[in-house]
């Protein structure tokens, strides 16, 4: 009797669990439909997914065949689940939301102002989606695509590259299932946009970096044509932070090779690399220098910068951007902003989106600040933090010429999961705690100060 008493108890606890997710959902859709901007949409119907078949599935076949001999186990099981979630988030974000961004991309791919292919730095991925909508005809969904093939292959570039730098399989296993699963690299990957093919290249980079010993020359090469792709997807500011990175570390491995007196030839080869590197470097500084020029003197981003409602404008001085107060300032509040309860003041999906993802980077910063610190004695680890922080400062620092924290911020965000993996284990959190209650200390003033300048502001 107690037996029978016990099963329909649970099964009563089950259907009533069951009724209070179906509310929780049914009321989560409401809230979602609520939220859509029909009027920046742009239409998609069965027709648009029928049109994108060819192009899923080839790039499907290409993943499984790219991902057929990774380490892990199922490889090609595990790149099916990411590749079939970020395009069901794809599909369901066209229904939803796009970034306007991906609608100037989507109208340019149709008027082509650039011609048919661009080789000017940073438009890249204009020319991929004007060869995509001449192949298959104009849809959104195509370069979402691309994305979708490109962000579901991240996972096994960073299980590789983890598991080289820590030679720890958990580390690795666990930046793994970070990278395919957390909101941001999903979302980022089922958007039209050219952050996750950016984050892909650094990844890419970083990988031949630490695998330089294998061939320094044919790894040198790989660099070579992945900073070009790299100027050509994102322009001089990303290059730099690649060419600076590579350039280290390259001097790193020849100087400790010269050191072993095992190949004494490289040392006028290295002298070489290392003029052309500092040639290199000096005219991206150029280039850069040029493009902050011209945009200072452009109307659109002194407007958006000057009459922006940020709090954070009442404490910068609007009349010279590039004082070391605004760049300090912009880059403390760019450690915590935007800020996760803005989906509640401001409600869309952008927000919403937003918040997500800054909620995982509140995880995941204190954390590779951690794994740096405790694997600081590793080249790698130099390197991927360097470029990482070098990243985010680009992202935070430069509002006023059009930088963007949230979304440039995805770029390098793939580097800090990779040290945030090493730093999981709950003795190395205890042995760092006063990181993270820093951490803490720091976001919840910075939470507070916001909320204080909404409310009474």
């Amino acid at each position: 009797m107690n037996i029978i008493t016990s099963t329909l108890n649970q099964r009563w606890l089950l259907i009533l669990l069951f009724l209070i997710l179906a509310i929780i959902l049914v009321h989560f859709s409401i809230f979602i439909v609520l939220l859509i901007e029909s009027k920046r949409l742009i239409p998609i119907s069965v027709q648009n997914v029928v049109t994108a078949l060819p192009l899923i599935v080839i790039l499907y076949i290409v993943g499984c065949v790219l991902v057929a001999r990774s380490p892990i186990r199922h490889p090609i099981g595990w790149y099916s689940l990411f590749f079939v979630i970020r395009l069901l988030v794809a599909i369901i974000l066209s229904l939803l939301f796009l970034f306007d961004d991906e609608r100037g991309f989507h109208y340019r791919g149709i008027t082509q102002p650039h011609g048919f292919i661009s080789f000017e730095p940073g438009n890249a991925y204009y020319s991929v989606v004007v060869i995509l909508y001449y192949i298959f005809g104009a849809n959104i969904l195509l370069p979402k695509t691309v994305n979708v093939f490109i962000g579901s292959l991240i996972p096994f570039i960073i299980v590789n590259i983890a598991n080289k730098v820590f030679k720890n399989q958990k580390v690795a296993w666990r930046a793994f299932l970070l990278s395919g699963f957390l909101p941001p690299f999903v979302f980022f990957s089922a958007v039209a946009l050219k952050e996750i093919l950016s984050a892909f290249l650094l990844l890419i980079i970083i990988y031949t970096l630490i695998n330089a010993n294998r061939g320094i020359f044919k790894s040198l090469l790989c660099t070579i044509i992945i900073i070009v792709l790299l100027y050509w997807v994102r322009g001089a500011p990303l290059a730099l932070v690649v060419v600076t990175g590579s350039l280290a570390y390259y001097t790193w491995n020849i100087i400790n090779i010269i050191r072993s007196k095992k190949m004494a030839y490289l040392i006028p080869i290295s002298l070489l690399l290392f003029a052309i590197g500092i040639y290199v470097i000096f005219n991206l500084l150029s280039t850069i220098q040029e493009i902050i020029h011209n945009r200072l003197k452009h109307t659109y981003y002194i407007e958006r910068f000057v009459k922006s409602q940020a709090a954070v404008m009442r404490f910068l001085n609007a009349e010279q951007v590039f004082t070391p107060k605004n760049l300090v300032i912009l880059f403390l509040r760019g450690l915590y902003s935007p800020n996760p309860l803005r989906c509640f003041v401001s409600p869309c999906l952008g927000t919403f989106i937003e918040s997500l993802t800054m909620l995982v980077w509140y995880i995941l910063f204190p954390l590779a600040i951690i794994g740096t610190i405790q694997f600081r004695n590793r080249a790698e680890v130099v390197i991927i933090s360097i470029m990482g922080f070098a990243i985010l400062a680009m992202a935070t620092m430069g509002p006023m010429v059009g930088s963007d924290p949230l979304r440039h911020r995805i770029m390098g965000m793939t580097l800090f999961v990779i040290l945030a993996s090493a730093a999981f284990n709950r003795k190395t959190k205890w042995s760092y705690c006063w990181i993270t209650w820093m951490w803490i200390i720091g976001a919840l003033g910075f939470i507070g100060l916001w909320l204080t300048l909404r409310l009474y502001g």
